[in-house]
């Protein structure tokens, strides 16, 4: 944890706002954690809503957890990841 917290964002290296488990590491049966900047965190969340409507809400209803239950979970979780990584990149090159 210590670690992960002095490594800063898992995306831009900046201060760490939130953090948890990776869920591609967890996938893949390895728990480590991570943490993202408050900017990051914001637009990582953004991109699932897009994908997944309601996600991450305390209201959110059986029919919207049924489509992220039917979805590629991996999928969507490697999205995230490399739209994050081109996020980045673009945001730092302006």
């Amino acid at each position: 944890m210590t670690t992960a917290l002095k490594a800063g964002c898992r995306y831009c290296g900046g201060e760490p706002f939130s953090g948890g488990y990776d869920p591609l590491a967890l996938m893949s049966g390895t728990h480590r954690v991570s943490f993202m900047c408050e900017p990051c965190a914001r637009e990582h969340i953004r991109y699932l809503r897009e994908k997944w409507p309601g996600f991450g809400d305390v209201g959110m209803t059986r029919e919207q957890m049924s489509r992220v239950h039917a979805s590629d979970i991996p999928a969507v979780f490697r999205g995230v990841d490399e739209h994050m990584k081109e996020w980045v990149a673009d945001r730092d090159s302006k």
